[in-house]
């Protein structure tokens, strides 16, 4: 759990959540967290008293990455592991006795390097991530569609036979606010009573420039008075953003709250009159579930992980062409009657994705790998 980080992502909500629904079904099997100094307290409270927590890492990169890689293979032996699960990424590159599973969130790395970092993208990044799923027992992902990706981008380095698909859950937190909730966050962030709301972090992939585009060429074409409330912690490359913030007729319609406590987020949620997430690709994509928990309906891409977790539950829309989003936008802002048979849709979907059910699919993971010999290395 050292890949953890003060403002959680979506991999934070996956390794948190995945920990408390473990928490909740297996009380057979003895579980060791190494977790980040920092992240001691915080998760001692999430779980019970026989997870052992060790603090064995702090939150910098290098020193997380120094840990992983140099300090969990001795740990490894010491503690007598059974499993190491590395549920970011990236598996310890030299391995004891353990057998390994690692989580892959998503291809995007190899599959659109252009909408990461330099790091990200590299190919030293790439390497590591491809020497992890060689060499692990077994590889999680989220979704169907990240498994298809693995299988067409790196053929050579897993067969289906070592992917295991466990869909993420959605906390219970998200649920439909009460009206004294959704107007106690109204207050505190100054909202109007009718807007359209983004959340995700500010970066390429998730599309925002043409999210902002959209909107204003829809309040232009249909005069709309809802406002726009982007709800995300900054991310890099965000050049495009502000070009578009940056046009005075979107200006005064534009609400920019940065980041918010996830305490926050369901009230937001369902204040929000339509949610909108058209990201260009996702392995899995929190977002769009956690808003139709809190009934809300939704807008979002018609591929990859996004389709296939919301199905025709949502406004499916052409993420690279902005007049599909400024459709799906104004059609539902102007129709009630389609906007309430997205909200009753969106909560018998989100209503499909527990943390029970995967944490059922990783433990009965673990339990099977544990009674494989050592992996064979492939690198």
């Amino acid at each position: 759990m050292t890949c953890l980080l003060e403002k959680p992502t979506g991999v934070d909500n996956y390794v948190t959540g995945l920990v408390c629904g473990l928490a909740e079904i297996d009380d057979a099997n003895d579980y060791t967290l190494f977790v980040n100094c920092e992240d001691r307290i915080r998760i001692g409270e999430m779980v019970p008293a026989r997870f052992r927590i060790v603090p064995a890492a702090l939150r910098p990169r290098p020193t997380r990455l120094c840990f992983q890689q140099g300090v969990l293979p001795v740990m490894e032996w010491v503690n007598r592991l059974d499993v190491v699960h590395s549920p970011a990424f990236i598996a310890p590159l030299f391995k004891r006795r353990a057998r390994h599973v690692v989580t892959v969130h998503d291809m995007t790395f190899f599959s659109r390097p252009q909408v990461h970092t330099r790091m990200r993208a590299s190919a030293g990044f790439r390497w590591a991530v491809e020497t992890s799923i060689r060499s692990c027992n077994e590889v999680a992902v989220p979704s169907e569609h990240t498994k298809a990706d693995l299988l067409r981008l790196l053929p050579r380095a897993v067969d289906a036979s070592r992917i295991v698909v466990t869909r993420a859950g959605i906390h219970n937190r998200f649920q439909p606010a009460t009206p004294d909730q959704v107007e106690a966050v109204r207050r505190k962030y100054g909202l109007p009573e009718d807007f359209v709301l983004f959340v995700g972090t500010i970066e390429p992939r998730k599309n925002l420039a043409r999210v902002i585009e959209a909107f204003r060429a829809m309040a232009v074409a249909s005069e709309r008075t809802e406002h726009l409330v982007i709800i995300g912690d900054r991310g890099w490359e965000r050049q495009d953003v502000r070009r578009q913030m940056g046009r005075p007729s979107a200006d005064a319609k534009i609400h920019v709250l940065g980041f918010v406590p996830n305490e926050d987020l369901p009230a937001l949620y369902s204040a929000a009159t339509v949610f909108v997430f058209p990201s260009l690709e996702e392995g899995f994509g929190f977002p769009p579930l956690e808003a139709m928990a809190c009934g809300t309906a939704v807008i979002t891409s018609d591929g990859s992980s996004l389709a296939e977790n919301t199905g025709d539950c949502a406004e499916l829309v052409d993420p690279t062409e902005v007049s599909s989003i400024q459709a799906a936008m104004a059609r539902l802002l102007a129709d009630s009657g389609l906007r309430q048979s997205r909200v009753d849709a969106g909560l018998s979907c989100a209503a499909l994705f527990r943390w029970t059910d995967a944490a059922k699919r990783m433990r009965d993971c673990y339990e099977r790998i544990a009674a494989q010999p050592r992996a064979h290395y492939r690198r």
